[in-house]
């Protein structure tokens, strides 16, 4: 194999495929980077038997096709270390090593067996196709709720629900959970699966390709029976092993009828939390204590014979007095995801979860496509 790359375009490249390999690979040549110059491109691609990445990028000459793998986090840093001022860069492989070299920078790499690589999995079928930017987005707001309980695998993922007219991705760890419906154009007017993908894998990557425009989403199937999920965009693949297991069903816990509704200015919110936070934060719950009146949002921490804090914010508060305890590290993250200026936190009473949305202004309607539901303290889902 013989080619010459655009730097830019091999780091980028070798940052994208190289994200899925794992620290604790099954055989050593999984640590690696797989290399494939064919006439279609240049592609570079990882695989842990979970998780696989890969791109195709256009050389700026091949001159001899081939394939190889090399250690992927050599040549990860190695890409980012590159001399700036060159623009281009040679791989020539010789004498079992891939030669690297830019400018006067030149670089060997130990060539790994390749007949020990797995084969890499094919994306599934298209499904359908969403936004780019509004799917990275969604998904960053609902991880923060999937547990990080390794104990509980199933709990580790976000669920996609699949329909014909949206996406909806949640994720909860028990003691909360996230939802966002997402608008997207689905291809078969008649798809219903509902899939379960690690939430640190797939977020990881719907991050890196959130400015791709758009997203096109697939699954092997079109049922409950699916085991692969794919993402591509850019030129750039992902694919994921779904979770076993059917996720619980999270949507039974949300508090009928709502007797009580509270707005507030999220960033007034957070400031306050976060203070009055700062002496309970290494207390095994977190606790912070809200108690709502008309007109007022009192902030408290800690008790008799410990540290406390106290404050107060203004709220528009509909419905009676009501008094609950959070954990605040779930709560302020919950608060910091949401989009508007201000927020609604909808009660049941004090015992049953409160449901938090956000809004464009103080008087008005929610928008209910991001939900964030968290259970007062000393209580699970």
């Amino acid at each position: 194999m013989e080619l010459i790359l655009n730097r830019e375009v091999l780091a980028e490249a070798v940052a994208w495929s190289s994200r899925t390999i794992s620290q604790r690979p099954a055989v050593p040549v999984m640590a690696g980077v797989h290399i494939a110059a064919t006439s279609a491109g240049v592609e570079f691609a990882s695989y842990d038997y979970n998780v696989s990445a890969r791109v195709t990028v256009e050389p700026l000459e091949l001159i001899t096709e081939g394939t190889v793998v090399v250690d992927g986090k050599l040549l990860s840093e190695t890409a980012r270390a590159l001399p700036n001022k060159i623009p281009e860069v040679s791989f020539k492989t010789e004498d079992n090593y891939l030669h690297i070299t830019c400018g006067s920078f030149h670089q060997q790499l130990l060539v790994m067996p390749e007949e020990d690589y797995p084969q890499l999995p094919q994306l599934p079928q298209i499904v359908g196709q969403v936004d780019a930017e509004v799917f990275s987005h969604s998904i960053s707001q609902v991880s923060i709720a999937a547990s990080r309980d390794e104990t509980l695998p199933l709990l580790t993922g976000i669920s996609l629900e699949i329909r014909p007219e949206k996406l909806c991705v949640l994720a909860t760890d028990r003691y909360r959970m996230a939802l966002k419906e997402i608008p997207w154009q689905a291809t078969n007017p008649q798809i219903n699966q509902d899939l379960v993908v690690k939430a640190k894998n797939i977020a990881d990557a719907a991050k890196n390709i959130a400015s791709s425009g758009s997203i096109s989403l697939a699954v092997d199937g079109e049922d409950e029976s699916s085991a692969l999920v794919g993402l591509s965009a850019g030129g750039r693949l992902f694919t994921s092993q779904v979770n076993d297991g059917n996720y619980p069903d999270v949507r039974r816990i949300f508090p009928e009828p709502i007797n009580i509704v509270a707005v507030v200015k999220v960033s007034d919110f957070i400031a306050a939390a976060k203070r009055v936070a700062i002496v309970s934060a290494n207390l095994s719950n977190q606790q912070i204590t809200l108690s709502f009146t008309q007109g007022s949002l009192e902030f408290r921490a800690g008790s008799g014979g410990e540290n406390t804090a106290t404050d107060a914010i203004p709220v528009q508060l509909n419905g009676a007095d009501i008094s609950v305890s959070f954990n605040s590290r779930m709560l302020i993250e919950g608060l910091s995801v949401v989009d508007e200026p201000y927020v609604r936190l909808s009660f049941k009473d004090e015992t049953k979860p409160v449901i938090i949305t956000g809004q464009k202004e103080e008087t008005g309607d929610d928008s209910p496509e991001f939900q964030y539901l968290i259970m007062p303290i000393r209580t699970a889902i």
